[in-house]
């Protein structure tokens, strides 16, 4: 029944590609095989192998990046603008992230959820972030995504905070830091003494590279 396919004289001059798949198929166990069937539709034989990697999954990344606890709080007054802050409580694990290769040895590595709506669409309410600590890793440039770290004024050290601001940076001087959101836009400076710290968020084509 297949004769005819074989025949130097048919027209069409190759196999229909359903019908090749079909022959492959009845021919898999034969010495012919299934390469010269596919052949016949006009597929160049191949010499690839099917290969099983044994590359990380998420199963296997180890679950050791603390997710620290956050709630939505109150908006704050800057420049004369209600801006949406993040309570923190970095005392408290609330879980653990699994670490991406790109983060092998960083100790400085956290989580956090993000809060509210103010940097969306770029992250959504209850949206998970990796953040790196600035002063155990690379401090932010202008254009970074970060977590700024308002300081606790009832704090007598002033170096605890309890609140903390996700935005993205825009510029910074001696006396201010200047931060953008994007729902409502906006762009406000936060004064020099207000800030704990300020650490970058990790971008996800940085997580995936």
């Amino acid at each position: 029944s297949v004769q005819r396919y074989f025949s130097p004289d048919y027209d069409p001059k190759f196999l229909p590609l359903n019908v090749a798949e079909k022959l492959a198929a009845a021919f898999s166990e034969t010495s012919i095989g299934p390469a010269a069937i596919m052949a016949l539709a006009g597929l160049p034989e191949t010499n690839g192998k099917v290969l099983k990697y044994e590359g990380a999954s998420s199963a296997q990344l180890p679950r050791d990046i603390p997710i620290f606890g956050t709630s939505l709080g109150a908006p704050r007054d800057f420049d004369g603008q209600g801006v949406e802050q993040t309570m923190l409580n970095t005392g408290e694990t609330i879980g653990y992230l699994p670490r991406p290769s790109v983060l092998n040895g960083v100790s400085a590595a956290y989580g956090l959820y993000v809060q509210g709506s103010s940097m969306s669409p770029r992250y959504d309410d209850g949206e998970t972030i990796f953040v790196t600590n600035s002063k155990l890793a690379r401090p932010p440039r202008i254009g970074d995504d970060v977590v700024v770290y308002l300081r606790d004024c009832d704090d007598d050290d002033g170096e605890r905070a309890s609140a903390a601001l996700v935005k993205r940076l825009v510029r910074r001087s001696a006396s201010f830091t200047e931060l953008e959101q994007f729902n409502p836009p906006l762009t406000f400076r936060v004064e020099s003494d207000k800030i704990v710290r300020i650490d970058r968020v990790i971008p996800w084509a940085e997580l995936l590279s």
